[in-house]
């Protein structure tokens, strides 16, 4: 695996996959991973805590700036890009099918929805809002339903505005 198809992952996923969330997308061993971004490829990439779970969760891989998720998305073009996206779908709809383990990926419950806000993506916005097995999850992972009722409230936001759109 090439940096170029974590650079599409990453990217696609618009950051906040761990390496253990690229070997599973990807189906290499998180060391082959892990190595890989450890190369001159990975200086693209930086590495923050997990946002809900810091001292719990992976290490998380984003891009080292705004600059370089544009010029990354404008260089994959938007078909590398767009297969990159519907792997992720995939990904997203093996654990919606399994009802969302407690081993799901903390991107799949934060990360993805604002990937589908901003793609207007409204099919799969729709599933993510108004899915209680999923919120169930993240009220397991953080302890409240502040960030099941965010989630909520921007696509009700959204939706209402969405006439004016058209």
């Amino acid at each position: 695996m090439s940096g170029y198809h974590l650079l599409g992952l990453v990217t696609a996923a618009g950051g906040g996959l761990s390496a253990s969330d690229l070997a599973e997308l990807t189906d290499l061993p998180v060391y082959d991973i892990e190595e890989n971004l450890q190369t001159v490829a990975g200086r693209t990439f930086t590495s923050r805590t997990s946002q809900w779970q810091p001292d719990k969760s992976p290490t998380v891989y984003v891009l080292g700036h705004e600059e370089l998720q544009v010029a990354a998305a404008a260089s994959l073009g938007k078909n590398r890009l767009g297969g990159y996206r519907e792997r992720l779908h995939n990904w997203v709809d093996s654990y919606r099918q399994r009802g969302w383990p407690a081993n799901t990926p903390e991107y799949l419950l934060c990360g993805y929805f604002r990937v589908l806000f901003g793609e207007t993506d409204l099919p799969r916005l729709v599933a993510c809002a108004t899915d209680h097995q999923r919120h169930d999850r993240m009220l397991d992972i953080t302890g409240g339903d502040t960030a099941a009722l965010t989630e909520i409230a921007t696509f009700r936001t959204f939706f209402s505005v969405l006439p004016s759109l058209t």
